[in-house]
């Protein structure tokens, strides 16, 4: 049995921010690209989504669009509403403000990973399985993941014939896509003030949805394996029936052509390929998670 996830948000524009995810059984053998294909929202409402993905103010904590917030040009971390609160927050913020790259492709996209509510499903139990919050939901409350990202070509072919050549990098122009490594699960006490806000405002949103206190919710923190000191933030709410789910054991169906159809473990490991196979097959980059070198 095959397993379908939907994800949707709600129309009530108070919470729409919110992700919804319910996850159902499919009779019959199915691939995974059609299982996800028919998730996938259209191009043009990922990319509006992309112009509404919210942060907090690092000083006042305002929750607000991107769009509408200014951000440290220093670190391009913190998020600020105006050059008051980035005055106020400065003592705070100095201490973690580390000079970035702004040419690093890999935090830009991962940024729009809040954007794709079919990965941010996955990202969901990815989290769960990480924090191992099943057996202790409070890890949600003193942990939150660490997920190295990077960029590479899509096309997993010239990927190896240029690493066995030595010669890895991509050439300038070259279309790449967003990967993620393999999450790290990281004491919240002591994490970067951008942490703490991004658990406050993911908390507030459950509240907001009316949900359970103990209702958990999962902070991820994107790094660039180039620059481990670079990050950028988003939140995701654990809701009950993503977690009954996870509960279940279940399984998910692979196709290989040296095996045929197999069943492989509901694992990180599995998890994290799926996304990353997701994301090099959208050739025409309808997940936003794709650009030029």
């Amino acid at each position: 049995m095959d397993t379908k996830i939907e994800t949707r948000h709600s129309d009530d524009p108070e919470i729409s921010h919110i992700s919804f995810t319910k996850v159902t059984h499919v009779d019959g053998p199915r691939r995974f690209e059609e299982m996800t294909d028919s998730l996938h929202d259209s191009r043009e409402e990922i990319k509006e989504r992309v112009k509404a993905l919210q942060a907090a103010c690092s000083g006042c904590g305002a929750d607000k669009p991107v769009t509408e917030l200014k951000r440290c040009t220093r670190c391009l971390t913190a998020h600020y509403c105006n050059k008051e609160c980035q005055t106020t927050h400065w003592p705070t913020h100095k201490k973690d403000c580390q000079p970035k790259d702004k040419r690093d492709l890999s935090l830009k996209l991962a940024q729009r990973l809040g954007a794709q509510v079919t990965v941010m499903g996955m990202l969901s139990h990815l989290a769960i399985l990480e924090l191992d919050v099943l057996a202790n939901p409070h890890n949600a409350d003193t942990h939150y993941l660490r997920v190295p990202v990077r960029t590479q070509t899509p096309d997993l072919t010239v990927l190896m014939q240029r690493i066995m050549e030595g010669k890895p990098d991509a050439a300038e122009g070259e279309s790449l896509c967003l990967q993620i490594g393999a999450p790290e699960k990281a004491a919240r006490e002591g994490a970067p003030a951008g942490i703490e806000a991004e658990f406050l405002m993911a908390r507030k949103r459950a509240v907001e949805a009316r949900l359970a206190d103990n209702t958990p919710v999962a902070v991820f923190c994107y790094h660039s394996e180039a620059s481990p000191n670079s990050f950028v933030v988003a939140s995701t709410i654990l809701l009950p029936d993503i977690m009954a789910y996870a509960a279940s054991n279940p399984t998910m169906t692979a196709h290989s052509a040296m095996f045929g159809v197999i069943q492989q473990p509901w694992d990180q490991s599995n998890l994290r390929e799926q996304i990353n196979q997701m994301i090099r097959q959208d050739s025409g980059n309808k997940l936003k998670l794709r650009g030029k070198a």
